[in-house]
């Protein structure tokens, strides 16, 4: 009961993000299709109430963007397809940090599935994570890896890498955040209207291979890493 009074007293407080508008967002949509020559759309809010583990494996394929206001009439767009992705079963896995039970950090897991959960990983890097399930039901998805398609000479820049090796651009989650500029500040923002938008497709022809975790020592038999099988982007093989 104390856990779920000090949980109820976090969920009072709601993230504030910036919301792109209707037409802003029809402009991406517009702008992405053209460039990828793929219809791209933004997922139903069920889309992200489902279980970690089919979120996680739906996701491979679908688009990751850090959508950046320029000035009042132009967006820089960075991010591209995500290739790689691991699922977090919540309080019942010891990998997730929901597991460590009800913090002001970890509070968030219990919110509605599909808002961004960016933690500092070792005081380093960051890592995004895709909150899912519905309220009060912890669980989350952590993108690995993405196949950079927009704003790639800015990420490398970020990344302070050769475009002649674009492969280091995105692969690890780590990587990922520091190319597309994405930091503690995203945390909790919504991905269906925000400025960080994750995008589906029309139609999907995607091979997925699926196995154990990587990067972690808890539970790291589970078979809960999904990436696309013959993709030259993943973090590892």
């Amino acid at each position: 009961m104390k856990d779920l009074k000090q949980l109820q007293r976090f969920l009072s407080f709601p993230y504030e993000y910036p919301i792109l508008s209707k037409s802003e967002l029809e402009n991406i949509l517009d702008r992405t299709s053209k460039e990828t020559k793929i219809l791209w759309g933004i997922p139903n809010r069920e889309y992200y109430l489902r279980p970690a583990e089919e979120v996680a494996k739906d996701m491979i394929g679908c688009l990751l963007l850090n959508v950046v206001q320029i000035d009042n009439d132009k967006m820089s767009l960075y991010g591209g397809r995500i290739v790689e992705a691991e699922a977090y079963l919540g309080e019942v896995d010891p990998a997730c940090h929901a597991s460590r039970g009800i913090t002001q950090i970890t509070q968030i897991f219990y919110r509605e599935g599909g808002i961004a959960y960016v933690f500092h990983a070792y005081g380093i890097y960051h890592c995004l994570n895709v909150i899912t399930g519905s309220a009060g039901f912890a669980g989350c998805v952590l993108i690995r890896a993405i196949e950079p398609t927009f704003g790639l000479e800015e990420m490398a820049k970020r990344r302070k890498v050769s475009l002649y090796k674009p492969q280091n651009l995105c692969s690890g989650p780590g990587r990922l955040c520091q190319a597309l500029a994405i930091d503690s500040k995203h945390n909790g923002w919504n991905l269906r209207n925000s400025p960080l938008l994750i995008l589906v497709p029309e139609f999907k022809e995607i091979s997925i291979s699926q196995g154990p975790r990587i990067g972690i020592s808890k539970a790291a038999d589970l078979p809960l890493r999904f990436w696309a099988k013959d993709s030259m982007w993943i973090s590892r093989r």
